[in-house]
């Protein structure tokens, strides 16, 4: 066997090779490219060199073309959302290779994923790693990252540390959704969707001028899906969705160079899709108990549950958008971003997973067997948390003489309220393993109160400065200033049942036997994050790069139920920092396009959570450092008229390095493998979580023209992913094998696209998997795990219309 270094070298001097003679192939090209190729293409509705032209992107902060850029960014249209049957923001993983979505039992707990770098806190506290940007406004939480996708313009995905032009936590890149501006003329559209297993999506957009100079734009979306999980208990069936909500724009025209857009949107959800499943059973002396109770329904593939709770999350969300752009001259413009966002959730969480917990209002569910766990369910009161947060940014765009310079300055003003309240009913002789108390029951709950604010002020500029026609560098730095301070108390009981806890109104009149304060614990922060580099674009439709970038992510805070020590409350900053060379190609009339970046990155104290095993006890740690090497390539090709290509693959390694250490998971032993004798898993040279090394992201569209104003449409995709490590302690029962996906679709339309009919079917052949695996053994399951939507076949009837 080759030593890895050596199979590192020879990947990356692979991929070096290939862009050098993609390059000079593209010279060779250009050489007899006639004039007329060379100019600027009307805007397509793909990124990957779409016969139509080159789509328009802002992910340098100003409009550019896809090819001109010097990063690494992927760009899909609305319409290409459309198509590949993207309904929300979890979604987008299935067509972008540079992005995986790493789900959770609540909003809190799920993460967007690039590069092997994510943000993934199950009790909060935590900023992201992925910065998420609606409508120039970043998004403070992971909570809200779960989003149904309605009006869109576009979705950009920037790969690697973007500290500079988009501040801090996007160490691992940005999610940059678009949604679309009122225009002048009149306009509306109309799109409803059904499913075989009764999904139910309406979306419905109205432009319309009002007078010279106002424009307004309406757009509202109702999405419903029967629930997709049999419950044989009394909780109710799961995983299903209730959401709905709207959004207003009016554009208004001050002048002839300046115009203020104004936004609102609100948005509400209810959903049970965290709903957990047992496949490996706790551990003896339980577990055949555990398995009897459950009526058997343990195992891999299983999707029918015996529950007597309803796992469930309530959110709601409501914003506002200011948005000012002038241009001062015929050099100089001015943008100012104002937004305000509120968003809260509420969730309830079936944790034993079984049909013997306590309801209120019903007090204990039947245990004929005596299942010694029982979870109390509080219904709205279980896990109540709110953000609302204030950003101002400010940016002066300059062009002239060579020069393409942004310079600006951003402020945030951000809070964060949790509670949680984690309440179980125990056997004596299992909670105190004491045979003598069987049938004895004991209350045990522990409850957190928290509150974090967060203040951000950052300056920062951008230069790019041609110095040939064909060569120019840029570099940008940005300084950030961030203060924390954080409040936390927390309360654990234990205490007997019996004259103390009301099962039927859930009230404890027993006082705390323990409890935990951590009154104003204060962070600041001083960080430079910067880019420099250089690009080379001999001819229009080629473009190679070189940067460094570094990024910065705000520190956290511990809100879970382990925090016993002040010290531990707040947790360091992450700070990336990247090496990416790229190269940008379209040939022959941008009937070929190829894509290729390889990158090195290194996220010093990243910050990772788990729960601690044998316990439903969370640990937010910064796990050291994580060293990312890889590449992505993203090609398209329109062989013939109509027909087109496309293909995409991710090669990342990403692992931990650096001494750490973590407790093994259940399943290890310890002195065995890879867990120590004393019962710990050095992190050093592990995967990342979250972060399959291998990801191809595929698809097909063949146009067929019939006569008249008729056309058929034909689109297939298939996206397959290599094996994915879900927990910091490596345990082999959390880890997903390796699985791809396969859509299709066929519609009927005219030729205008006013109009489409159109029949889709998604994962095809019904391919199982996981969204997520998880261990808690001795309270949950020794291995459980979540489903995503599409874990099993579907198919549906899509209908627009537009005018």
């Amino acid at each position: 066997m080759q030593p890895r270094s050596y199979i590192g070298r020879k990947r990356l001097s692979g991929g070096i090779a290939l862009m050098l003679t993609t390059a000079f192939c593209g010279m060779a090209q250009a050489q007899d490219e006639s004039p007329a190729a060379t100019q600027q293409a009307p805007q397509a509705d793909d990124a990957q060199g779409s016969a139509a032209g080159d789509i328009i992107v802002t992910a340098q902060r100003r409009e550019q073309r896809l090819n001109d850029v010097p990063l690494s960014v992927q760009a899909k249209t609305g319409e290409t959302l459309t198509q590949a049957g993207v309904t929300d923001s979890r979604a987008l993983e299935q067509i972008s290779p540079a992005v995986n979505f790493n789900a959770g039992y609540t909003p809190t707990a799920t993460s967007v994923v690039i590069r092997g770098a994510a943000s993934l806190a199950q009790e909060g506290g935590i900023q992201p790693s992925v910065g998420v940007v609606i409508d120039n406004v970043p998004v403070g939480r992971q909570a809200e990252f779960i989003v149904d996708l309605a009006d869109i313009d576009r979705v950009e995905v920037l790969s690697g540390p973007q500290g500079t032009l988009f501040g801090k936590n996007s160490t691992a890149g940005v999610v940059n959704i678009i949604t679309n501006r009122p225009k002048r003329d009149f306009g509306a559209s109309f799109e409803a969707t059904g499913t075989t297993d009764e999904e139910v999506i309406a979306k419905g957009m109205l432009n319309v001028p009002v007078g010279e100079r106002v424009s307004a734009r309406v757009n509202g979306y109702y999405h419903y899906l029967s629930p997709l999980i049999e419950n044989l208990g009394t909780g109710g069936d799961l995983w299903g969705q209730r959401s709905y909500g709207m959004q207003g724009k009016l554009l208004f025209d001050i002048s002839d160079t300046t115009n203020l857009l104004l936004t609102a949107n609100y948005n509400k959800s209810r959903s049970s899709a965290g709903v957990q499943f047992v496949i490996t059973p706790i551990s003896e002396p339980i577990g055949t108990l555990q398995t009897q109770t459950l009526l058997g329904l343990v195992g891999r593939g299983v999707d029918v549950v015996n529950q007597d709770t309803q796992t469930y999350n309530k959110s709601r969300s409501y914003a506002f958008i200011g948005e000012l752009n002038s241009e001062l001259s015929d050099s100089l413009s001015l943008v100012a971003i104002s937004g305000y966002r509120n968003f809260s959730s509420r969730t309830e969480i079936e944790v034993d997973n079984g049909p013997t917990g306590v309801n209120p209002g019903r007090g204990f569910s039947p245990n004929p067997l005596g299942y010694p766990i029982s979870y109390v369910a509080f219904d709205d009161d279980h896990l109540p948390e709110q953000y609302k947060y204030f950003s101002q940014e400010v940016r002066l765009n300059y062009t002239g003489n060579g020069i393409d310079a942004v310079v600006g300055g951003y402020f945030q003003d951000f809070e964060e309220k949790r509670n949680l309240i984690l309440p179980f009913v125990f056997d004596g002789a299992f909670a105190l393993a004491d045979p003598s108390l069987a049938g004895v029951l004991f209350y045990n709950d522990t409850r957190t109160q928290s509150r974090l604010k967060d203040k951000t002020i950052a300056a920062f500029a951008d230069v790019t400065y041609e110095i040939v026609p064909t060569v120019k560098v840029f570099a940008g730095i940005r300084y950030t200033h961030e203060k924390l301070n954080f409040d936390y108390a927390k309360q654990t009981y234990f205490n007997p049942v019996a004259g103390f806890f009301d099962p039927v109104t859930q009230i404890n009149s027993a006082p705390p036997v323990g409890t935990f304060n951590v009154d104003n614990a204060t962070r600041s922060d001083n960080n430079i994050s910067g880019r420099v580099g250089i690009q080379w674009q001999p001819q229009r439709n080629l473009n190679y790069y070189a940067s460094f970038n570094r990024g910065y992510k705000g520190a956290a805070a511990y809100q879970g139920t382990g925090l016993s020590n002040a010290a531990d409350a707040l947790i360091a900053p992450e700070i990336a920092e990247a090496f990416e060379i790229g190269a940008k190609q379209r040939f022959f009339d941008g009937a070929l396009s190829i894509d290729i970046a390889l990158y090195s990155q290194k996220i010093k104290n990243i910050q990772q959570t788990a729960v601690l095993p044998g316990t439903v006890t969370t640990q937010l740690v910064n796990a050291g450092d994580l060293k990312i090497k890889g590449f992505e390539l993203n090609s398209s090709l329109r062989p013939v008229d109509g027909l087109t290509l496309n293909a995409a693959l991710v090669y990342n390694d990403s692992q931990y390095s650096g001494d750490n250490f973590f407790p093994c998971g259940p399943s290890a032993t310890p002195g065995v493998g890879q867990c120590g004798a004393n019962g710990l898993i050095n992190l050093n040279g592990r995967r990342a979580i979250s972060s399959p090394r291998v990801k191809v992201v595929t698809s097909a569209t063949y146009d067929i023209d019939l006569e008249g104003p008729l056309k058929i449409r034909t689109y297939a995709a298939y996206n397959w992913r290599s094996s994915n490590q879900f927990q910091l302690y490596q345990d082999p029962l959390t880890k997903e094998p390796a699985y791809g996906i396969l859509d299709a679709s066929i519609g009927l339309g005219d030729d205008n696209d006013r109009w489409s009919l159109t029949i889709f079917g998604k994962n095809l052949t019904n391919k199982f998997y996981y969204a997520y695996l998880n261990t808690a053994d001795f309270f949950i399951g020794r291995q459980f795990g979540g489903l995503t939507r599409d874990y099993k076949r579907y198919g549906g009837l899509r209908l627009t219309y537009k005018m």
